[in-house]
């Protein structure tokens, strides 16, 4: 997608805006609540996150809470860059602004992980974890 917008921006005119844009997933993490940070045509910021699955234009994908929320608060400076057929050769649209207007949401539950440094177990002190003894089922 740094390939797409680097065209777009040169086709709009303005190259120098390219060496602005910042792939925040990578430089700062996922927290941000987009992927890439590009430029509008007049230097403004677009707020750009990625979403890419093998299936078809209508193929389902995961939106966190966080990037739901964040492209209500950016507004039109959010877009949403949607690729589908990833592996059979790669097609895209985008979707501008707040995503609850164009996508239908279905709450999937949350993920969850664990912490380890809040662990309260006997393993907690370094210790070796042991294996768990399945047990046995007869036929």
């Amino acid at each position: 997608m740094i390939g797409y917008e680097q065209q777009r921006l040169t086709e709009l005119g303005h190259p120098e805006l390219f060496q602005r844009l910042d792939w925040v997933s990578d430089t700062q993490g996922d927290g941000a609540g987009f992927d890439i940070l590009s430029f509008e045509e007049d230097a403004h910021e677009r707020f750009i996150e990625v979403k890419t699955t093998n299936g078809g234009v209508g193929s389902s994908f995961l939106v966190s809470h966080n990037e739901l929320e964040f492209s209500k608060e950016a507004g039109d400076q959010f877009h949403l860059y949607r690729v589908f057929q990833f592996r059979d050769g790669p097609r895209l649209f985008t979707l501008p602004g707040d995503l609850s207007q164009h996508v239908h949401l279905k709450p999937t539950g949350t993920v969850a992980n664990s912490r380890c440094d809040k662990l309260s177990s006997p393993f907690a002190d370094g210790a070796a974890h042991e294996p768990i003894q399945r047990p046995a089922f007869s036929a």
